[in-house]
């Protein structure tokens, strides 16, 4: 019992431990242009980064126009620029100009997936 339970302990560790880091590294570099990949593995942790920096494009306020359910990014670019960098484009912000009235605006936001930080953003 003792030998089924170390050989089953030592086969995990084996094959566990040391085939999943180098798939998934292969995978990750083997991506790094690939638009459809980087959206869906860090969508959501853009738009987490992303909806920070958006409402600084405005000089007054703003207001989120999307429902609570959905995504302020609904859109990203089908090329990728930069390696690791995922474009993430939505329309669901609208700003108040000077005289009172609310503009709405799309913008985009580029993402780094590797630093986890937005390199830029602006009006689409």
């Amino acid at each position: 019992m003792k030998k089924i339970v170390t050989i089953v302990i030592l086969s995990i560790f084996l094959f566990g431990c040391n085939l999943t880091p180098k798939k998934n590294a292969e995978n990750r570099t083997g991506n790094m242009y690939n638009a459809k990949w980087l959206n869906d593995k860090h969508n959501i942790d853009g738009q987490v980064q992303c909806q920070k920096a958006i409402p600084k494009l405005g000089e007054f306020a703003h207001k989120w126009t999307d429902g609570w359910l959905d995504q302020k990014f609904m859109y990203y670019k089908q090329i990728v620029k930069e390696e690791g960098v995922l474009t993430l484009i939505g329309n669901k912000i609208q700003f108040q100009n000077k005289y009172g009235a609310w503009v709405s605006f799309k913008y985009y936001c580029d993402y780094d997936v590797r630093t986890d930080s937005v390199i830029d953003y602006g009006e689409y």
